[in-house]
């Protein structure tokens, strides 16, 4: 029934959605290998609502903001405000886990259209009192993704497997991919499956996702996807989840 259910959002995106996600990053889990514009800023507002059956967490807004600082690199900082309500019990909120980090494009092909990068990362909480009060994980992290990307006409195939280190635990694999297709001038649309397993296998969680992204200009582009988790330790809750959201391009 899960699965049913999946297809059916992931086949209502395809066809009542008429450039954009050849380049994974928000509203997609998968990151491609490509920085932003050297000097320009991209700047992504979102909204992330995560619902299981008893509970629903969102990050509003969800601050992403990128700056190229040359042809192959780009620096990084986001952090959300999180908002975690229990059905019949306690709404509370806080500043979430915040991320710094450097994408670099190591290697590109224009000819073939292939290239290859890494987007190491920095998560740490600003205030300590997040991650006491349960808004935030504990510790500090460590994320070493590495991206690769193909484009084919108008299909482009992301694969990026990740590493992150934490203090607080042994961290996890992280691993992706993403297939998307450009429909028009200003909308593209992508399914992924991404997913996250600890070092000794002990817990495996999967999100099978699709999103879009349509264009009114190049400063302004609409962000969405939904997704539903697949996969996930025996016992607990699965979840759904819709990422909203506006990128701005100065």
């Amino acid at each position: 029934m899960v699965h049913k259910k999946v297809f059916f959002v992931i086949t209502l995106t395809y066809l009542f959605t008429a450039k954009i996600l050849s380049q994974g990053g928000p509203p997609m889990i998968t990151d491609d290998p490509y920085p932003v514009e050297k000097k320009h800023w991209e700047l992504n507002l979102g909204l992330i609502g995560e619902f299981f059956r008893s509970s629903q967490t969102f990050q509003t807004p969800l601050v992403d903001a990128n700056f190229g600082i040359n042809d192959r690199m780009h620096v990084k900082f986001e952090t959300p405000l999180i908002i975690n309500h229990q059905n019949g019990g306690l709404t509370e909120g806080g500043l979430g886990k915040s991320s710094a980090g450097v994408k670099w494009l190591i290697y590109e092909n224009k000819k073939s259209e292939f290239g290859f990068g890494i987007f190491p990362a920095v998560n740490f909480n600003i205030i300590s009192s997040s991650a006491d009060r349960g808004i935030s994980d504990a510790g500090v992290e460590f994320f070493l993704p590495v991206s690769f990307m193909k484009t084919l006409g108008i299909t482009s195939l992301v694969f990026q497997l990740g590493r992150l280190f934490s203090s607080a635990d042994n961290g996890e694999w992280d691993y992706r991919f993403l297939t998307s297709f450009v429909l028009s001038k200003n909308m593209e649309t992508g399914v992924e499956m991404a997913g996250s397993v600890k070092p000794d296998i002990s817990s495996n969680i999967t999100f099978l996702n699709g999103g879009l992204r349509y264009s009114f200009s190049k400063k302004i582009t609409l962000l969405f996807s939904a997704g539903r988790q697949i996969v996930g330790p025996e016992g607990e809750e699965k979840s759904t989840i819709v990422y909203l959201g506006t990128r701005i391009f100065l």
